[in-house]
């Protein structure tokens, strides 16, 4: 294994009229001219710059994910391309140390394969109290969190054990450190507007993933959650 540094957070946020004048005169110089011939640059008319953040029609690119990490694609491929794939409008930053060290197709052999899934199980998931089956569901989800991008709907799965103590939120936190940021388990609010605000805070921050620890039956929570119209990519 290869110790990498930690990627950098990055979020998508909404530009402001400033910011997005400042970008288009980064490409365009908008000036006027007077009667003598004589040209000065000036700034965007707000108007202009307002209706170019309301475009419509497909022109501009949309950017709707940043991934930090190579995506596998169905058919064995890797998506890793240097900045925006505008098909998929996921904008990839990755590192160069992590780029550096991406092996090639031709060397993920059965052989490579399995001494991946040796490690993971046996040494990633040394200190899990479940079986290679368990250990084989683990490591799905993190890739669901690592895919993410590209999945058409979010998968949900649940942690389970006969008794307290047994770990459950232990492997909750590294499927967490699967894919940055980094999120921590916190108690299901018993209170639906809490419940509430705290999908809405998780979305807001752009997490990989939810995760809620204990509070006995869940009810329609986790429904609501996994089936709602907006979520992470």
């Amino acid at each position: 294994m290869t110790s990498l540094p930690p990627p950098e957070q990055w979020v998508l946020s909404k530009m402001s009229e400033m910011e997005v004048a400042e970008m288009i005169e980064e490409h365009i110089d908008y000036y006027t001219e007077d009667e003598d011939g004589n040209r000065r640059s000036v700034h965007l008319p707000t108007p202009f710059v307002r209706h170019f953040m309301r475009r419509h029609d497909g022109v501009m690119p949309t950017v709707v994910a940043v991934a930090t990490a190579p995506i596998v694609l169905a058919d064995g491929g890797l998506l890793a391309p240097d900045g925006l794939d505008r098909l998929r409008g996921i904008q990839f930053i990755i590192q160069d140390e992590l780029r550096a060290v991406i092996p090639e197709r031709k060397d993920c052999t059965e052989g490579a394969v399995k001494a991946a899934m040796k490690f993971l199980c046996d040494e990633w998931l040394c200190d899990v109290a479940t079986d290679t089956t368990g250990k084989a569901t683990i490591i799905a989800a993190a890739l669901t969190l690592i895919e993410r991008s590209l999945l058409p709907d979010r998968p949900c799965f649940f942690i389970t054990a006969g008794r307290r103590g047994n770990g459950k939120t232990t492997t909750i936190i590294m499927l967490a450190s699967a894919s940055p940021p980094p999120g921590t388990s916190p108690a299901r609010p018993d209170n639906h507007r809490r419940r509430q605000s705290a999908r809405s805070g998780s979305r807001r921050l752009h997490r990989p993933g939810g995760q809620w620890c204990g509070g006995g039956r869940p009810r329609g929570h986790p429904t609501r959650l996994i089936t709602g119209c907006e979520h992470a990519r």
